[in-house]
Parts: structure tokens; sequence; C-alpha cells
């Protein structure tokens, strides 16, 4: 998609009778969130790698080293989980989590997570737009006049109210239309 982007945007500013331009920054969202928080935040944003380290270590504590339990694939599903439940902003307490005990399980390994997290002093990456969001109300960052967002059917929760702070701020917040037909899948 960043390719192609590029492209577009290369064919616009050739259309435009411009010979030469800079390079839009087209990155993930995720990938702008952690980098401005890298300049903004107060806490160290963990890679995915040291997010699994905590999930696996947060698993193995309350399940301990059962054999029938594949404990880093337990983890990649429970980051993954943990990553929805932020994102579409589920709230952690509640009589749904007592649904079973595999939601039993996820809320503790979570819980655990959590922990590690704030006695660390770090922020999970799923955390960051609203974290961002609360700083940018706070008046602690200033946005780009201009963001585009491209390739999204719905935002999450946490991504619109990311959207609305930026907004707030002075921020103009555009969705990329490619103006193309849909592809047609083979």
């Amino acid at each position: 998609m960043a390719r192609g982007l590029r492209e577009a945007y290369d064919l616009r500013q050739l259309a435009a009778g411009r010979q030469a331009w800079p390079s839009p920054a087209i990155e993930t969202l995720q990938a702008w969130c952690e980098r401005v928080w890298a300049g903004v935040g107060e806490r160290v944003c963990l890679s995915p790698t040291q997010e699994a380290v905590l999930w696996e270590a947060a698993i193995a504590a309350i399940a301990g080293e059962p054999q029938w339990l594949d404990v880093p694939a337990t983890a990649a599903a429970a980051a993954r989980g943990w990553e929805l439940a932020r994102h579409w902003m589920l709230p952690l307490q509640g009589a749904e989590w007592k649904d079973g005990r595999d939601c039993e399980a996820f809320l503790q390994w979570a819980r655990a997570f959590a922990a590690s997290c704030e006695q660390g002093g770090w922020i999970a990456s799923a955390e960051l737009p609203l974290r961002l969001a609360e700083r940018l109300a706070r008046g602690l960052w200033t946005p780009p006049p201009v963001i585009w967002l491209a390739g999204f059917d719905q935002l999450s929760p946490t991504e619109q109210q990311l959207c609305q702070a930026l907004e707030s701020a002075g921020s103009q917040v555009r969705t990329w239309q490619s103006g193309g037909a849909p592809a047609i899948p083979r």
C-alpha cells in the first residue's frame, strides 16, 4: 500500500508540472504512534518481542509450566486479545470476563501483564493511541497540520478518539480515496 500511495503521489506531482518534491512520510498508524510517542511519551513503549516476553512470564507465573500449554503460542494469542481489547476499549472488569475458564485465564494474564508494565514504567503499543490523545488534550505536543489516513475499513474506538483529539488540536485528518476501481481478487 505504501508503494502504491507513493506512486499516486508522485503522479500527482508530475501532473502538476513539478520536477522535484519532498517524499511523503508514509507509515502505518502503529509506526506513526510509536515514532510520535518516542518524542513525547514519558514511558518506554515496548517492542513486540519485549511484550511477548512479558506475556510469557505472566502466563507462566499463573499457569505454571504445564506440558499441555504452548506458552509462546498462548502468549501470542493473549497479546492479540489484549490489543483488540485495548483498541475496542473493552473494560477489564465485569461479568463477561467470568463467562468461562478461558476468559478468566485471559483476564488474570492481562492483569499480570498490565502490572508488569506499570512496575517497569513501560507502555504496551496497544495503549499508544489513547495515551497520545490524552497528551494532545493536555497540550503536551503539537501534531502535524494535515494527516492522511489510507486503507482503513473501520477505525477502532481508540483510533477514532486519536483522530478527534488531532482535529481538536488543529490538525486536519483526511481520508485518502484511491479513486480507482476495486481490485478483482484472483
